[in-house]
């Protein structure tokens, strides 16, 4: 991993194996003088990636400990589709770094898992129309939802 710029102390802007930009957060990353290359990548503890330059002024004086429960709880989040077929929904998946479980087109396949099919499963679903919907009117605002996801247990317990 090459460190291109310095944000602080323990936060620089570096460019990954592929060429992309991402922003990380390792004991000492920001020290020393640019650009170099890293090759302990055991103190890296986070990277961020799509992180708008604009924001590396507020990133060198936002206390760590902030950064990294925002960085939590979004990681955390539900994600609401509005529209999408899988594959657009693996893509965009993928490409915001968090590939799906068993897709071994966007994502790796990871070998501690048996996992033969994508671990993409729409747990809940709610109707809410903005133009006349007819025959199906009677489901606006409805929210239907599965009790239990197969695949939550075996894999994220």
């Amino acid at each position: 991993m090459k460190l291109l710029r310095k944000i602080n102390n323990n936060a620089a802007v570096a460019q990954d194996n592929r060429g992309r930009e991402m922003v990380v957060l390792g004991r000492g990353v920001g020290f020393h003088p640019m650009p170099y290359e890293l090759t302990d990548l055991s103190v890296v503890y986070r990277t961020f990636y799509d992180v708008d330059p604009q924001y590396y002024e507020i990133l060198s004086n936002l206390p760590e400990d902030a950064l990294l429960a925002a960085a939590d709880i979004t990681e955390q989040a539900e994600i609401t589709l509005h529209t999408g077929r899988t594959h657009q929904i693996r893509a965009q998946m993928a490409a915001a770094g968090w590939p799906l479980l068993g897709d071994g087109k966007y994502g790796k396949l990871d070998k501690r898992y048996d996992r033969k099919f994508q671990a993409l499963y729409s747990y809940k679903l709610t109707f809410q129309f903005t133009t006349d919907a007819e025959c199906l009117s009677y489901l606006n605002g409805r929210t239907f939802q599965v009790e239990s996801v197969d695949f939550v247990q075996e894999y994220f317990t």
